[in-house]
């Protein structure tokens, strides 16, 4: 029982004060403090508080500020502000319209709600190719940048692999049998203004005008008349 009672934890191996280090924690806390996520900066400031109390840093601690330092080299830095300073309307507008996207699907939520509230923001690169150049956020871009294959009050036709159930559909009142959909014209009645992967359009069947839905143009196919 005694040798329980007497066990004392050994001190964790620290980094000690020095003016170098000194100097090191209050150029990345104080002047790179704009360039820092919101980890990091709470790491700092947790870290900068533990540095003066316990005169010096565990290895642990020093380790994951070194980490943070590197992380924002001369180097990166500059290539960081060239980065902002190339960031044109286009690239703004790019922007808001992805984020529009995602606000419709729960992805990057934190993100969008940034890009909402900060008309100035500018993503770092890594983010912008992260949330902009994926493949989903690509094919967004590309939809929105074509020409839709059909006019607004012109026909078209439901493929036979549509499905009500499945995605690129918002609406009601479609048979779910394609059998009962064969033949029926579709009237388009204009594009809509929906984001999704695909063009969307709002449609109707031209023999009910009242039930509108909306449809990725990829379900619809050019209208034939039926032989006789």
């Amino acid at each position: 029982m005694g040798y329980y009672r007497n066990y004392r934890r050994p001190k964790p191996e620290t980094v000690p004060v020095s003016e170098e280090l000194t100097a090191r924690l209050e150029r990345v806390a104080i002047e790179l403090k704009p360039h820092l996520t919101d980890w990091e900066q709470g790491f700092m400031e947790s870290v900068t508080e533990a540095y003066k109390k316990w005169n010096g840093l565990t290895v642990g601690q020093h380790r994951t500020f070194e980490k943070i330092e590197n992380k924002y080299d001369p180097e990166t830095l500059s290539a960081k502000s060239a980065w902002a300073d190339a960031f044109d309307d286009e690239k703004r507008k790019t922007l808001k319209l992805v984020a529009d996207y995602y606000r419709t699907t729960g992805y990057f939520t934190g993100l969008v709600a940034k890009i909402d509230t900060d008309p100035n923001f500018v993503p770092s690169e890594n983010c912008w190719n992260k949330f902009v150049e994926n493949k989903y956020a690509q094919k967004v871009r590309a939809a929105q940048a074509r020409e839709s294959k059909f006019e607004a009050g012109g026909f078209a036709l439901l493929r036979d692999t549509f499905h009500t159930h499945g995605p690129g559909f918002w609406g009601t009142n479609v048979p779910r049998d394609a059998r009962d959909r064969k033949g029926r014209t579709v009237l388009v009645l204009k594009e809509s203004e929906r984001l999704s992967t695909d063009k969307v359009l709002t449609c109707c069947f031209l023999d009910d005008p009242i039930n509108q839905w909306e449809i990725e143009e990829r379900w619809l196919k050019k209208h034939r008349m039926p032989k006789k």
